[in-house]
């Protein structure tokens, strides 16, 4: 994606991020089914997605489009977050079918992470990106969009019946949905990324000159889930060298009270 697109997008992932918060872990999963739902017929019809995505079209006009077309066929939340799509700017209107595909895989993830299921669903779709990556023929036979999708569904679930929870699995048939996906292999590892990307935004990384205590560290783990308004665990290194303080890393964000981290500050502004 350019720049652009990827500026929506961001806005998009954010709005989603804000909506799940009043979101059950059911209701989360149900938006990600129908945003992926939506995705994939924007995949097949090129000229719904241009006129969705179309720059020259008022913001009124792609919202009416929207909403007379997915109003009966997904939920409020999806449709929600369909016209938020529709009426953001994309480079091209390829990325606006990425978009809705991308925040169909966050909203799984999402629901994961509300009923426990994160770890196991990060598990299992890492696990079958390895098949898909010991096995070309596996691989080739399920991106092979020549053949009937209904025979590539059947052959996904014979291949994950018993082997990934309900949440991978939707997440894997989603990716079989998709017009846009050439690759499954790449698709799977575009999702390992994605998982990957979504843990480290919720494990604080904790650098003290001294370890601490299991109080100190629940009170921090309390403070920083409020602040982000979802769970956060917390890894702590220890290391002398920052002096006095906490710094406190949850994915690009850093909070830095140690006192190296202060003495830092005052050497850069003297050298500017």
């Amino acid at each position: 994606m350019q720049a652009t697109s990827r500026e929506s997008l961001a806005r998009l992932r954010d709005r989603l991020e804000q909506i799940a918060g009043g979101l059950d872990p059911q209701a989360s999963l149900a938006t990600s089914r129908e945003l992926a739902a939506v995705a994939a017929l924007l995949g097949k019809e090129p000229a719904v997605r241009r006129a969705l995505s179309d720059p020259s079209a008022s913001e009124s006009s792609r919202t009416e489009l929207a909403g007379r077309l997915f109003a009966h066929q997904v939920g409020e939340t999806a449709l929600g977050l369909v016209v938020a799509a529709a009426t953001s700017a994309w480079s091209n209107a390829g990325d606006l079918v990425d978009g809705l595909t991308d925040l169909s895989h966050q909203a799984a993830f999402i629901s994961a992470e509300q009923d426990g299921s994160f770890g196991s669903v990060e598990e299992e779709v890492f696990r079958f990106g390895r098949a898909l990556d010991a096995n070309g023929a596996l691989e080739q036979a399920l991106s092979d969009q020549s053949a009937p999708l209904e025979n590539r569904q059947r052959l996904l679930g014979e291949l994950i019946d018993g082997k990934a929870g309900p949440i991978s699995a939707q997440l894997l048939h989603d990716v079989l949905a998709n017009p846009r996906a050439r690759s499954v292999y790449n698709s799977v590892q575009g999702l390992v990324e994605d998982a990957a990307a979504r843990r480290r935004r919720s494990v604080a990384i904790v650098t003290s000159p001294i370890a601490l205590s299991d109080d100190q560290e629940r009170r921090l783990v309390a403070s920083l889930s409020r602040i982000y308004g979802r769970e956060i665990s917390v890894s702590v290194d220890v290391d002398g060298s920052v002096l006095g303080g906490l710094r406190v890393q949850v994915g690009d964000d850093v909070i830095d009270g140690s006192v190296a981290g202060r003495l830092d500050d005052i050497q850069r502004r003297f050298a500017g």
